[in-house]
């Protein structure tokens, strides 16, 4: 198949040696720039080519041993060379595609990647840097088959860190049977009892060949969505194809919160490598993880959406929406909120949590106030994400900030630590349109109805919604796709249906309460026309004015997405006292927040009180004392 390798000709940028085993003498005499004939194996016979080109084989930069039945060309190769050159890579191959006969899976071509790092690269198609060679070449007539070599040339190498790699971006074919070429007639012992003398001389160890990539540089990518999940496969493959029906450019991260580092076993994603296990409330790390990912591997992308593991897309066009709705912002989110505006909060613990540890997170924010947006789908620019990064390291050390996120005991860290990160950073942040409070279409709590998806479906705001849970998550994104029938018994009926007609986009801060006095509030609107800087304390809101909603007037469903049967005029006076029944229920669990709230709200001033007390006590004794 050499043949192919040359053509197009004009983009051959590589010299060619051929080292010929068949009975026809100068056969491709002519096709190469170097030309060999020599009976035996592949890699004591290389040793011997080597031995008679002398030094000038290392005139060469990089130089590839691949096996006889690739199938690529010379754009592909001189593609090879380049990322191989450009990466400083001491040892690499082109990654298989996913037709080709293989032996390791890890070998095979992931679409994720451009380029995955490894562990070890096989005896097919390994291509050396000129030092790298230098090393290894004495060890290629170690055995007839070559079995186990590829085990030894990284351990020869050092086992460098991110210099051996498995090159996705050029993909070439394996065409025959692992075992088939006639080179195999020339063994005469079996070549796993010649890699088990490897393993036993050197001390390296055939299970290599198991292990994953640890780390590796993404696609770029205008959207890239982050799923956090730990178990549930079935769910997340649900997941993964609603995002890639709906965004089919979007490129998918996932962040592994559990401690089953094989989760999951049957889908190729992109795994964050800095993923650990994470408590359900304390997420705050796992985008700072996945942000430090990106721009550590230097992936170019735009928009960042952080993607809960009950969230399903509803249309096509999201991109495009980001475009249109985010302008010269640099955050989007749900129901945005200041630290100081705590009775807005539907779970008063949120900002009372991080006002008990705000003393470690003051010198961090540079700020006397914090922002909150909902966890679901906040989305961040790549150029905000750059200035974060930046703001940390001139701000705090890794270490220490690891292990503030590490002990911190704030409930639903994740809500604030980014969004208050990117404004002290100078960003200008802004809510979703519709996005000031909880509704049909995104809320905590009870799973979203068929209906309340229709719904949701129908405004042109609304690309996802949050929650649908487990098998609901898998029935929602069938019936989403149109892979089931469009029943009742396939999407849960029950639940609360809190629509807002008139919902209103705009930022309002109020000064903090009286349970804060202490604290100040340095909250100013940006105009779309002013230029922004970055100071310390100040936070930036960009209002969304220019980007209103009206939901009275514009009723007319999203042109991408396909509209859901309309039975309304049908069941309009069933449907209407089911949406006063539902309306009542939603006013009971209201008052029952309340009530709870409240409760809550006194207890935690009877704390504060005795905590006052015992402070006047202690300074009452000292004083008596002096």
């Amino acid at each position: 198949m050499h043949q192919e390798w040359k053509k197009p000709l004009k983009h051959k940028n590589f010299d060619l040696c051929l080292s010929y085993y068949g009975d026809d003498k100068g056969c491709f005499k002519e096709q190469c720039d170097f030309y060999f004939e020599s009976k035996g194996t592949k890699w004591p016979v290389i040793k011997e080519i080597i031995q008679s080109l002398g030094s000038e084989i290392f005139h060469y930069d990089a130089i590839w041993f691949p096996d006889d039945d690739l199938r690529t060309d010379a754009t592909n190769i001189n593609r090879m060379f380049e990322i191989f050159m450009e990466q400083g890579f001491d040892l690499a191959q082109p990654a298989l595609t996913k037709d080709s006969f293989f032996s390791h899976s890890v070998t095979l071509e992931n679409e994720n990647f451009r380029w995955r790092y490894t562990a070890f690269v096989e005896i097919m198609a390994p291509v050396f840097s000129r030092s790298a060679l230098k090393k290894c070449w004495h060890s290629f007539n170690g055995n007839k088959s070559g079995w186990g070599l590829d085990l030894l040339w990284p351990k020869l190498l050092g086992d460098p860190e991110k210099r051996i790699a498995m090159i996705d971006e050029t993909p070439v074919t394996h065409t025959r049977a692992v075992g088939g070429g006639t080179l195999y007639q020339y063994i005469t012992g079996s070549p796993f009892d010649e890699m088990a003398k490897i393993e036993k001389k050197y001390g390296v160890d055939r299970s290599t060949y198991d292990l994953p990539h640890y780390n590796g540089v993404l696609k770029d990518k205008k959207l890239y969505i982050m799923i956090l999940a730990h178990q549930n496969e079935d769910v997340l493959k649900a997941q993964v194809e609603n995002i890639r029906h709906f965004n089919p450019n979007a490129g998918i991260i996932l962040y592994n919160g559990g401690s089953n580092k094989n989760f999951p076993e049957n889908l190729e994603l992109a795994v964050c490598p800095y993923s650990r296990p994470i408590k359900w409330i304390y997420q705050a790390r796992v985008l700072l993880d996945v942000m430090r990912w990106l721009e550590e591997t230097n992936v170019n992308y735009e928009y960042l959406v952080s993607f809960d593991h009950d969230m399903l897309f509803i249309k096509q066009g999201f991109e495009e929406f980001l475009d249109t709705s985010m302008g010269n912002v640099d955050c989007m989110g749900w129901q945005m909120l200041m630290g100081s505006e705590r009775d807005k909060y539907p779970d008063p613990n949120v900002p009372d949590s991080l006002w008990r540890e705000w003393k470690k997170w003051k010198g961090i924010f540079r700020t006397d106030n914090f922002v909150r947006y909902f966890n679901p789908g906040q989305v961040y620019r790549r150029g905000i994400i750059q200035r974060m990064l930046a703001y940390l390291n001139h701000t705090i050390k890794q270490e220490t900030l690891d292990n503030l996120l590490d002990n911190t005991t704030v409930y639903g860290f994740e809500e604030m630590f980014s969004v208050t990160l990117a404004m002290a950073s100078g960003g200008k942040c802004r809510e979703y349109p519709d996005g000031n409070e909880y509704n049909f279409a995104v809320r905590w709590g009870d799973d979203l109805t068929q209906e309340e998806v229709s719904q949701a479906i129908n405004r042109p705001a609304y690309y996802w919604i949050h929650p649908v849970k487990g098998n609901n998550l898998i029935k929602t994104s069938q019936w989403l796709l149109g892979d089931v029938p469009d029943t009742k018994e396939d999407i849960p009926t029950n639940g609360h249906a809190d629509i807002k007609s008139d919902l209103q986009t705009d930022v309002h801060v109020e000064p903090p309460k009286d349970a804060h006095t202490e604290l100040q509030t340095d909250v100013h609107v940006v105009p779309p026309d002013e230029v922004h800087t970055a100071p310390k304390t100040n936070f930036h809101v960009k209002p969304d004015d220019d980007i209103r909603i009206d939901s009275h007037k514009d009723s007319h469903a999203d042109p991408h997405v396909t509209q859901p049967v309309n039975n309304e005029s049908k069941r309009r006076g069933s449907k209407e006292r089911k949406e006063i029944k539902e309306r009542k229920k939603c006013e009971r669990r209201e008052r029952r927040e309340k009530v709870k709230w409240e409760g809550i709200k006194r207890r935690e001033e009877k704390r504060r009180e005795r905590k006052e007390r015992k402070e006047r006590e202690k300074r009452e004794k000292r004083e008596r004392r002096v």
